[in-house]
Protein backbone atom coordinates (compact mmCIF):
# COMPACT_ATOMS: atom_id res chain seq x y z
CA UNK A 1 0.00 0.00 0.00
CA UNK A 2 1.11 3.53 -0.62
CA UNK A 3 1.43 6.09 2.14
CA UNK A 4 -2.15 6.69 3.31
CA UNK A 5 -4.16 9.88 3.05
CA UNK A 6 -6.59 10.63 5.85
CA UNK A 7 -9.98 12.10 5.21
CA UNK A 8 -11.43 13.41 8.44
CA UNK A 9 -14.93 12.08 7.97
CA UNK A 10 -16.65 8.69 8.23
CA UNK A 11 -16.02 6.20 5.45
CA UNK A 12 -19.69 6.31 4.42
CA UNK A 13 -19.31 10.03 3.66
CA UNK A 14 -15.73 9.94 2.37
CA UNK A 15 -16.08 7.20 -0.26
CA UNK A 16 -18.87 8.92 -2.27
CA UNK A 17 -16.88 12.17 -2.16
CA UNK A 18 -13.74 10.42 -3.43
CA UNK A 19 -15.68 8.56 -6.16
CA UNK A 20 -17.28 11.81 -7.33
CA UNK A 21 -13.94 13.66 -7.38
CA UNK A 22 -12.27 10.86 -9.36
CA UNK A 23 -15.18 10.73 -11.83
CA UNK A 24 -15.05 14.52 -12.24
CA UNK A 25 -11.44 14.05 -13.36
CA UNK A 26 -12.30 11.51 -16.04
CA UNK A 27 -11.65 8.35 -14.06
CA UNK A 28 -14.10 5.47 -13.76
CA UNK A 29 -14.55 3.91 -10.32
CA UNK A 30 -16.06 0.52 -9.56
CA UNK A 31 -16.58 -0.49 -5.96
CA UNK A 32 -15.49 -4.11 -5.65
CA UNK A 33 -15.87 -4.69 -1.90
CA UNK A 34 -17.72 -3.15 1.04
CA UNK A 35 -17.19 -4.73 4.46
CA UNK A 36 -20.56 -3.62 5.83
CA UNK A 37 -22.47 -4.95 2.82
CA UNK A 38 -20.51 -8.22 2.75
CA UNK A 39 -21.13 -9.03 6.39
CA UNK A 40 -24.60 -7.59 6.95
CA UNK A 41 -26.63 -10.82 6.34
CA UNK A 42 -24.35 -12.74 8.72
CA UNK A 43 -24.56 -10.00 11.34
CA UNK A 44 -28.38 -10.06 11.25
CA UNK A 45 -28.41 -13.85 11.71
CA UNK A 46 -25.89 -13.63 14.57
CA UNK A 47 -27.98 -10.95 16.28
CA UNK A 48 -31.17 -12.97 15.84
CA UNK A 49 -29.65 -16.01 17.52
CA UNK A 50 -27.96 -13.95 20.22
CA UNK A 51 -24.37 -14.68 19.22
CA UNK A 52 -22.66 -11.30 19.75
CA UNK A 53 -19.20 -12.95 19.72
CA UNK A 54 -20.00 -14.44 16.29
CA UNK A 55 -21.06 -10.97 15.08
CA UNK A 56 -17.75 -9.49 16.25
CA UNK A 57 -15.69 -12.17 14.49
CA UNK A 58 -17.53 -11.57 11.22
CA UNK A 59 -17.32 -7.81 11.06
CA UNK A 60 -14.16 -6.55 12.69
CA UNK A 61 -10.51 -7.38 11.90
CA UNK A 62 -8.32 -8.49 14.80
CA UNK A 63 -5.88 -5.60 14.41
CA UNK A 64 -8.59 -2.93 14.46
CA UNK A 65 -7.70 0.23 16.40
CA UNK A 66 -11.30 1.46 16.60
CA UNK A 67 -11.93 2.70 20.16
CA UNK A 68 -15.35 1.01 20.06
CA UNK A 69 -13.96 -2.25 18.67
CA UNK A 70 -16.26 -5.17 19.27
CA UNK A 71 -19.24 -3.09 20.36
CA UNK A 72 -22.45 -2.06 18.63
CA UNK A 73 -20.94 1.45 18.34
CA UNK A 74 -18.03 0.26 16.20
CA UNK A 75 -17.96 2.07 12.87
CA UNK A 76 -15.16 0.07 11.23
CA UNK A 77 -15.47 -0.02 7.46
CA UNK A 78 -13.38 -1.10 4.49
CA UNK A 79 -14.17 -0.36 0.86
CA UNK A 80 -12.09 -1.48 -2.12
CA UNK A 81 -12.42 0.47 -5.36
CA UNK A 82 -11.01 -0.23 -8.81
CA UNK A 83 -10.06 3.03 -10.52
CA UNK A 84 -9.77 3.00 -14.30
CA UNK A 85 -7.94 5.57 -16.36
CA UNK A 86 -6.72 5.37 -19.95
CA UNK A 87 -4.78 2.15 -19.36
CA UNK A 88 -6.46 -1.26 -19.31
CA UNK A 89 -5.35 -2.16 -15.79
CA UNK A 90 -7.09 -0.42 -12.91
CA UNK A 91 -5.54 0.95 -9.75
CA UNK A 92 -6.84 -0.47 -6.49
CA UNK A 93 -7.82 2.20 -3.97
CA UNK A 94 -8.59 1.00 -0.45
CA UNK A 95 -10.58 3.03 2.05
CA UNK A 96 -10.39 1.92 5.68
CA UNK A 97 -12.44 3.86 8.17
CA UNK A 98 -13.09 3.95 11.89
CA UNK A 99 -13.81 6.53 14.55
CA UNK A 100 -15.01 9.10 12.03
CA UNK A 101 -11.83 9.06 9.89
CA UNK A 102 -11.03 7.36 6.57
CA UNK A 103 -7.57 6.24 5.45
CA UNK A 104 -7.08 5.96 1.67
CA UNK A 105 -4.23 3.98 0.10
CA UNK A 106 -3.33 2.73 -3.35
CA UNK A 107 -2.41 -0.95 -3.51
CA UNK A 108 1.18 -1.35 -4.64
CA UNK A 109 2.05 -5.04 -4.80
CA UNK A 110 4.46 -6.77 -7.19
CA UNK A 111 1.58 -8.69 -8.76
CA UNK A 112 -0.40 -5.48 -9.32
CA UNK A 113 1.72 -2.54 -10.38
CA UNK A 114 -0.32 0.62 -10.81
CA UNK A 115 0.41 2.69 -13.88
CA UNK A 116 2.49 5.65 -12.59
CA UNK A 117 0.41 8.20 -14.52
CA UNK A 118 -2.83 6.79 -13.10
CA UNK A 119 -1.39 6.74 -9.56
CA UNK A 120 -0.25 10.35 -9.96
CA UNK A 121 -3.69 11.40 -11.16
CA UNK A 122 -5.42 9.69 -8.23
CA UNK A 123 -2.98 11.28 -5.79
CA UNK A 124 -3.57 14.69 -7.38
CA UNK A 125 -7.35 14.26 -6.98
CA UNK A 126 -6.94 13.29 -3.32
CA UNK A 127 -4.79 16.38 -2.73
CA UNK A 128 -7.41 18.46 -4.53
CA UNK A 129 -10.06 17.32 -2.07
CA UNK A 130 -8.12 18.96 0.76
CA UNK A 131 -7.95 22.30 -1.07
CA UNK A 132 -11.67 22.18 -1.88
CA UNK A 133 -12.70 21.52 1.72
CA UNK A 134 -13.29 24.77 3.62
CA UNK A 135 -13.15 23.30 7.12
CA UNK A 136 -9.72 22.48 8.51
CA UNK A 137 -11.22 19.60 10.53
CA UNK A 138 -12.90 18.10 7.46
CA UNK A 139 -9.80 18.19 5.26
CA UNK A 140 -7.54 15.56 3.81
CA UNK A 141 -4.00 15.15 5.03
CA UNK A 142 -1.20 12.83 4.15
CA UNK A 143 -0.25 10.75 7.14
CA UNK A 144 3.21 9.41 7.80
CA UNK A 145 2.11 6.50 9.97
CA UNK A 146 -1.07 4.88 11.26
Amino acid sequence: MTQPFVLKRPCGDAVPQVVEALADNGLVVTQSFDLRVATSPFVRVAELVGQEHFRTLLTIPDDCVCPKHGTAGCDCQMVVMLVYGKTAAPATLVAHGHDGHTWLSLANAPEQRTDPALAAMITQVLHGLSRATPSKDAGLSQEVRL
